[in-house]
């Protein structure tokens, strides 16, 4: 037969929690493992990515992945609930800065604490590197994301512009001589 928390997680991941408080208030009570990720468990979080609609690129396939893994294995991390992965977060490091990549939680599970005890735990691991700050990408059009991680302290930095482009990428730009560029300064000519 099935233990009572496979049969509550099944209920609830059938039934969506957030529509049935019984439900919701039995998974709270399930123990939660927030674990190291392995490669084991790429398969579960790429459905789980895809659930969540996560706009996923070439740093997330399953080489790049591993690869992620053998240089920060301590900043992949999981929450499992019976053997189901229900979350997923991302860190980095770059030696000042802490950042979250792609952090993600079972739609039909939100509400348990899952995501909220991802960011404690890779807080906690961010701090111990030595990070004073942590950042994170979130689409602006993921307005339950923004919600979230306003409610976790996060702020809007409206200072920075995010900008990126795929390494090697060759741009054709227009030149412009110098001495129109400083035409165009209107810097005086010291004749």
């Amino acid at each position: 037969g099935k233990s009572m928390s496979q049969l509550v997680l099944e209920g609830a991941v059938k039934e969506g929690v957030h529509k049935c408080q019984q439900w919701l208030a039995l998974a709270r009570r399930l123990p939660m493992n927030i674990r190291g990720f392995t490669m084991a468990d790429y398969k579960q979080v790429w459905q789980l990515w895809h659930a969540c609609h996560l706009i996923l690129g070439p740093s997330d396939t399953e080489a790049a992945i591993e690869k992620k893994l053998e240089r920060d294995p301590d900043l992949l991390l999981v929450a499992e609930v019976n053997n189901a992965i229900l979350g997923v977060l991302i860190g980095a490091w770059d030696g000042r800065t802490g950042w979250i990549y792609n952090h993600a939680v079972e739609p039909r599970c939100r509400g348990l604490g899952i995501g909220s005890e991802l960011m404690r735990e890779m807080e906690q691991r961010l701090a111990k590197k030595g990070a004073s700050t942590v950042r994170l990408l979130v689409s602006r059009d993921n307005l339950d994301a923004q919600d979230f991680y306003q409610a976790s302290g996060f702020q809007e930095d409206n200072d920075q512009l995010v900008m990126s482009k795929a390494v090697g990428q060759r741009i054709a730009r227009k030149r412009v001589a110098v001495t129109e560029a400083v035409r165009r300064l209107h810097v005086p000519d010291n004749r």
